[in-house]
């Protein structure tokens, strides 16, 4: 996924704390296993690495856990979103963007331009402005 390999790539050039690991998503009843199914086809529809797992699968790998079958990710990782939040808003300050904190978004819109008219509510102070991107 061009995502996961770009934000590595951020994380990697600008010193943010991320570690590659795996995950199991373990199910540990039926109807959460009926739920993990969902859950598994929606990310191999957007092309994510994943491998549905039995009862005896998902204990080989963590033998400690009660399951009775799940999803594992062998391409999972975890970010410090503190750091990641720290770098955005250093890069857009230093780029001469505005961050609006402590706002309420409450309508976000395409305009015939195709940018965004986003407007926020500043403690009942009510303000529009226009973006070309929306993150």
């Amino acid at each position: 996924m061009q995502g996961r390999k770009c934000l590595y790539e951020l994380c990697n050039k600008h010193s943010i704390a991320h570690k590659r690991i795996t995950k199991i998503i373990s199910a540990a009843t039926a109807d959460e296993l009926r739920r993990l199914d969902a859950i598994f086809h929606n990310g191999k529809t957007n092309g994510v690495d994943l491998r549905m797992l039995t009862k005896e699968q998902a204990l080989q790998l963590e033998p400690h856990i009660r399951t009775v079958g799940g999803i594992f990710s062998p391409r999972t990782g975890i970010i410090s979103a503190h750091e990641l939040m720290e770098y955005y808003y250093r890069a857009i300050k230093d780029n001469g963007g505005t961050v609006h904190e402590r706002c309420m978004v409450t309508a976000v819109a395409r305009n015939s331009n195709g940018n965004y008219e986003i407007t926020v509510n500043d403690n009942g102070t009510i303000s529009t402005f226009t973006s070309e991107i929306v993150n």
